[in-house]
């Protein structure tokens, strides 16, 4: 997960203390600063749409690079 630190980047310590305590806040407590009661749930669904747009994002690049390969196989411009 691209900009997310992971636990083995707090124990590396590569994490600095006030980077690393926005993670918590905002991981535990809402904009209310009242706990998340599901944030398990929240969070797994946050992470499989972020799979899902990477997987349609990348796809798209696919597509683009065979229409453009395409193009170039008729041996035009």
């Amino acid at each position: 997960m691209e900009g997310m630190a992971s636990l083995d980047d707090e124990s590396m310590g590569l994490v600095d203390d006030d980077w690393n305590w926005n993670w918590v806040r905002f991981r535990f407590v809402n904009w209310n600063g009242n706990r998340v009661r599901f944030r398990n749930v929240n969070w797994n669904r946050m992470r499989f749409r972020d799979v899902n747009w990477n997987r349609m994002r990348f796809r798209n690049v696919n597509w683009n690079r065979m229409r453009f390969r395409n193009v170039n196989w008729n041996g035009e411009n």
